[in-house]
Formats: structure tokens, C-alpha cells, sequence
């Protein structure tokens, strides 16, 4: 009895995934270090730009997030890293996050687009929910969304990222919250609130438009009303503007 029961342990060991978010699986892939290598050159970086950002030249490079994605036979790989001024972070220390696309070609990864230095993550490796976006017919992005609950506030936020002369930009950066900074307040009556992008094809272009959907409460947390938008994002010149 006790030997099946090891084997039902095993067998579930060998069931799980890894290549998903590392703060669940601590076995980083093989093509995952090679990414970072190919980007930052290992997991130490230097360069001086990192010093407007954390006071120092040095910068420790750690997979945050990784996910592949397969389209018509290409495979592609999506990593999203932090870089801290410390090999050991402070917990409550806030880190950059940067990231890379890269395409399979044979037995290699390429690099197909990167940014070094994407922008801040968050507290507590928190980076929030990365994933690889067709951002148009033959273009891929990054688009990272986050969420955050404060004193009974709600703050939503999307980050599109997209591929310009192989460097990914930030193209797209919307989110609900109050005019004094807070986020729309929580009411139980309501179902819960939201924030979400789609994609769609446009004739004729390169980029793909994007719709932004939000549902959210506006107003004191006593006397709230119910909101839902739809707002339509066209590319110029290399950032979404509203239609």
C-alpha cells in the first residue's frame, strides 16, 4: 500500500509543468538561461543606464516569467525577468522588469525582440500576468496586466508592449482608478470589476487595432454607479491612441 502511494506521488512529481511562472517551479528551462544570456549576456548585468534606475551599474537578472506559444509551426518563448541592485532583493524593494520574445530555429532561440528594461514591477516579485500577444499578422508583443487592492480600493492597469526595429516599446498604457490616485472602490452588489484588451485585425496594416473593455465602480465607496466603457485603440506612429 505505501509503495503505491509513493508511486502516486511520483508519477504526480513528473506531471508537472515547468514552463510556467517560476515563482511556482523552481526549475528554470534550459532555453530560459539561454534566453537571458543571449539578452543581458548572464544573470549579472552591466550597464550604466541601470543607474538612473537603482543607483548602481549592476544589475541581478532573475526569470520571473516564461511561456511558449506555437503559431503555424513556429515556436515562440516569452521571458519576462527582474533586475535588482542586490543578488539577494529587499522584500519590500520595487524591481525592474524587462523581456524578450524569442522564435525557434532549429535547435536554436533568436532573439526576435527585447527591452532591457521594461519599466517597474512590483513588490514581493510581483510582476503580474505576462503573456505573448499577436499584436499583428506577423508581429508578436508583450502584454503585461496587474491589479492591486488598497484600503478597500481597487487599481487595474494593462502594459502592451510591441515590436519596433526589433525592441519592444510600450505602445498602449491604460487603467481605472479614482481622481485622487485610488483605484474604483469595491461594492459587493456589483459583480467584480475588470479591465481587458483584445486584438483585432485592421485591412491593409502592419499592427493590429486594440478594444479595451472596463467594468468598474465610480464614486465614493457609499454612493457608487456602475460603469462600462469600450474604447477602441488605433497605432500612430508607434503608440495606441483612442479612435
Amino acid at each position: 500500500m505505501l509503495s503505491k502511494f509513493l508511486l502516486l506521488i511520483v508519477l504526480i512529481y513528473i506531471g508537472l509543468p515547468v514552463n510556467s511562472n517560476a515563482a511556482l517551479v523552481n526549475v528554470v528551462p534550459i532555453e530560459v538561461n539561454q534566453a537571458i544570456v543571449s539578452v543581458y549576456g548572464g544573470s549579472k548585468w552591466h550597464d550604466k543606464k541601470l543607474f538612473e534606475f537603482l543607483k548602481t551599474n549592476t544589475g541581478f537578472v532573475t526569470a520571473q516569467f516564461w511561456s511558449n506559444l506555437s503559431v503555424n509551426g513556429v515556436n515562440r518563448l516569452l521571458v519576462i525577468v527582474s533586475i535588482e541592485p542586490k543578488e539577494i532583493p529587499d522584500e519590500n524593494h520595487i524591481q525592474l522588469i524587462g523581456g524578450a520574445i524569442l522564435k525557434q530555429v532549429g535547435s536554436k532561440w533568436i532573439v526576435e525582440s527585447e527591452n532591457k528594461i521594461l519599466g517597474w514591477g512590483g513588490k514581493h516579485n510581483d510582476i503580474g500576468a505576462a503573456s505573448i500577444v499577436r499584436v499583428g499578422e506577423e508581429k508578436y508583443g508583450i502584454e503585461i496586466t496587474e491589479s492591486d487592492e488598497v484600503r478597500g480600493f481597487e487599481s487595474f492597469s494593462i502594459r502592451v508592449f510591441i515590436p519596433v526595429d526589433q525592441k519592444l516599446e510600450l505602445a498602449l498604457e491604460i487603467g481605472a482608478g479614482g481622481p485622487e490616485g485610488d483605484g474604483p472602490c469595491e461594492n459587493k452588489n456589483f459583480p467584480s470589476q475588470s479591465l481587458s484588451v483584445s486584438y483585432i485585425p485592421v485591412p491593409n496594416s502592419e499592427y493590429f487595432d486594440i478594444n479595451a473593455s472596463a467594468e468598474y465602480n465610480e464614486g465614493d465607496c457609499e454612493n457608487n454607479v456602475r460603469r462600462e466603457t469600450q474604447t477602441l485603440y488605433h497605432l500612430y506612429n508607434g503608440k495606441y491612441s483612442p479612435e
